[in-house]
């Protein structure tokens, strides 16, 4: 087993070299780690093919996809991630996470527009002109196959321009769901 001789030295929090967590992993619990986007454990980074965008629509519309081919039922750990600006303080830049065409956190039985794990910039008069981050977070368990990720936005109420740039899709796999 050959691992990063400072791995020992390392706080919690420190971040770790996949082929060192691979090795560690695979000595202490047996885990199978797969190698190619079907594995167990993980990590699947999308972006966007255009740096910026822009809408007007209060319907969310896509940002960054991507698929991931999973070998069995997996749990992850989705995160849609970007700098947002709105030039008005009346109306919000919302991001929200899509796994398969539903909307991932979604309240059942509740009109409720944001769903849990949802990203909204909401800006004020003093801010209007700055960049923010916006970050959209979940997890949810999907069943083995190709499932299709996607990061998407709007300006909530419609009619008012926000901009999301940098725009990023990660996808975490946590390991086999029970």
């Amino acid at each position: 087993m050959t691992i990063d001789p400072g791995l020992s030295e390392m706080h919690p929090g420190d971040p770790i070299r996949s082929s060192d967590w691979n090795t560690l992993a695979s000595a202490v619990g047996g885990l199978q780690i797969g190698v190619t986007g079907a594995g167990y454990l993980g990590v699947s980074q999308f972006t966007s093919e255009i740096w910026e965008r822009s809408t007007t629509s209060a319907a969310y519309v896509p940002a960054v996809k991507g698929t991931v081919a999973f070998a069995q039922k997996t749990t992850v750990l989705v995160a849609g991630h970007g700098h947002g600006l709105t030039r008005d303080k009346d109306v919000s830049l919302d991001i929200a996470i899509y796994v398969d065409g539903t909307l991932l956190g979604r309240r059942d039985n509740t009109s409720e527009l944001a769903p849990w794990g949802a990203g909204v910039l909401q800006s004020n008069a003093n801010s209007l002109s700055s960049w923010n981050q916006v970050l959209a977070l979940g997890s949810t368990v999907v069943d083995a196959g190709s499932r299709a990720f996607e990061i998407r936005f709007r300006a909530r109420g419609g009619g008012k321009e926000v901009l999301f740039s940098g725009a990023s899709l990660w996808v975490v796999r946590l390991g086999p769901a029970a």
